[in-house]
């Protein structure tokens, strides 16, 4: 049984509950839309990533505490534009400007540390197969996360850049960057972390491809409730299929141990993206809004999971979804799942 609180209804969209014991302290939150070079050629993505990571060491940020919270970068899974960003424009003969959203936050409990920030790179192997995506590699991804947080550095968010470079038939080497970051000066214990694979089972049909995600918020409890704290999410971009028009994806939740439990939340949100002359556009209006009212009641958010999820709305538009998930210490306390 999930160890569940009620809370009472406080916005007109989207429910915020408010955190058992909260002291009225909220977690700030800012953004910001930051843009990378995408060059397709054969057999190879080129990713110029001059001046992408600027934000995140920007003294507005870093030197004001707001730590990088999540990346948004959501991509196409599907036909001639997969792996390729969904906002995105043409600036040259097979040439894109892409743009990504970063999301930053303060928690006021902490005192107001300059970050330091180290940025890791590691490759994963994907192939395609006729009916599913393989990808190897991971060991040495989360090698070295393992060594960042020997040198004192907490993870802040898993980046998946669309990057690409052809070896073998049908194979092809991508990088995923690590953002790690630590108070400057301060010496902290070495995080340590646990990665839990959570399916993502998605699902075909006339109405477009829906997905879901069963055993998150079992999941999401176990941990929560063990003294471990949600420290970012990776989606990679495997797929196996499980049924004539159904498939499974992997969704790698990366814990942290903490010196509590936490409560945790779960919301879903839609975005959309549409297309027009050379260009793709996302709009956030709809997610960002959330993120900032769950952190003004005391939620910080411990990750955005891109669902694959599809439905056509309007003329090649489409609408997509995500979800949030929020988390809150419960010092002394048992955490778990705070149910809307």
């Amino acid at each position: 049984l999930l160890y569940t609180i009620k809370f009472e209804c406080i916005m007109a969209e989207a429910a915020v509950p408010r955190v058992p014991g909260w002291d009225g302290i909220a977690i700030e939150t800012k953004t910001v839309s930051s843009s990378f070079v995408l060059k397709q050629g054969m057999m190879k993505r080129k990713v110029k990533t001059e001046h992408f990571f600027d934000p995140i060491t920007a003294p507005e940020n870093a030197e004001s505490g707001f730590k990088l919270a999540a990346v948004f970068l959501p991509v196409s899974t599907v036909g001639k534009r997969r792996g390729l960003p969904l906002d995105l424009k043409e600036s040259g003969w097979m040439k894109y400007t892409c743009k990504a959203m970063m999301i930053f936050q303060k928690d006021h409990h902490v005192q107001n540390h300059t970050l330091e920030t180290q940025i890791r790179e590691s490759e994963i192997d994907v192939t395609l197969h006729f009916t599913s995506v393989e990808v190897q590699g991971f060991e040495e991804l989360y090698s070295q996360l393992s060594q960042a947080g020997g040198e004192g550095f907490s993870l802040s968010a898993v980046l998946d850049l669309p990057n690409a470079k052809g070896h073998g038939w049908a194979s092809s080497l991508t990088s995923v960057h690590l953002v790690t970051q630590r108070p400057h000066g301060s010496s902290i214990p070495a995080p340590t972390y646990e990665v839990a694979n959570c399916a993502i089972k998605i699902s075909g049909g006339w109405g477009g491809i829906k997905a879901e995600m069963p055993d998150l918020v079992n999941l999401l409890q176990q941990y929560t409730t063990q003294g471990k704290k949600v420290a970012s999410i990776y989606n990679p971009p495997n797929r196996q299929p499980s049924g004539m028009v159904s498939s499974n994806t992997a969704c790698h939740i990366i814990f942290q141990a903490a010196n509590c439990n936490y409560f945790f939340t779960v919301c879903d949100c839609p975005f959309t993206a549409k297309p027009s002359f050379g260009a793709w556009t996302v709009d956030h209006s709809k997610y960002l809004p959330v993120i900032d009212e769950y952190g003004k009641q005391g939620w910080e958010l411990a990750g955005i999971i891109d669902m694959p999820d599809a439905k056509s709305k309007g003329f090649a538009s489409f609408k997509s979804s995500v979800k949030l998930i929020f988390q809150a210490p419960h010092i002394g306390g048992a955490g778990g799942f705070v149910q809307c």
